[in-house]
């Protein structure tokens, strides 16, 4: 089982694939290329926990807790031991694949890699 994720692309889809995992327990290296762009991520995910503690959905503790579990970075040192990379970059093919093509030198032969598009196909 993963453990420990890196979503690159701190977009809607990316933070809330982030959002997501932190809640249930894992580790999260959120990342982009765009510093404003990891900002909007990271406070849209405090945001809406906050609204879940708010709602009584989740307590300060477990919001706490989730918050702890994110860890946004500027740059992908560091992070090749992770389970699990979810891209969630802009829809351009072009920008998929050398994502795909540089993560493939990045991460060791365990590391699943998955991919969060709804309008590119996806093959071999």
């Amino acid at each position: 089982m993963a453990e420990k994720i890196l979503v690159i692309g701190a977009g809607q889809m990316g933070a809330g694939i982030a959002q997501t995992a932190i809640v249930s327990g894992f580790t999260v290296y959120l990342t982009d290329a765009l510093v404003s762009q990891r900002e909007r991520g990271q406070q849209g995910i405090e945001t809406r926990l906050s609204r879940l503690m708010d709602k009584g959905k989740i307590t300060a503790e477990e919001k706490n807790h989730a918050l702890d579990q994110l860890i946004v970075i500027d740059s992908l040192r560091g992070v090749s031991q992770v389970d699990l990379v979810i891209e969630a970059v802009v829809e351009q093919e072009s920008v998929k694949r050398e994502l795909f093509r540089d993560a493939d030198q990045w991460f060791g032969a365990e590391t699943i890699f998955a991919s969060n598009t709804s309008s590119i196909a996806v093959t071999l």
